[in-house]
């Protein structure tokens, strides 16, 4: 994890306290939007479909998404 060390010694390693604080908190609030996630989605065609909820310009922009992300090769 070279972006959270701020200072390599050869004896000592130190890691910054925000920068420690930032990471964590990420963690935390991505594992709290993956836990709702989880709650708000009852099968599998829920999770795949989205529960039939995306509307038109969602949809789209996913497409699109999609369609350009195979120009890269």
């Amino acid at each position: 994890m070279p972006l959270l060390i701020t200072r390599w010694d050869k004896d000592n390693i130190t890691i910054e306290t925000p920068i420690l604080i930032t990471f964590v908190g990420y963690l935390v609030l991505m594992m709290g939007i993956g836990f709702w996630a989880y709650r708000a989605t009852d099968t599998v065609d829920n999770y795949i479909w989205g529960g039939r909820k995306m509307g038109p310009a969602v949809t789209a922009l996913s497409v699109g998404a999609s369609d350009m992300s195979g120009w890269y090769c």
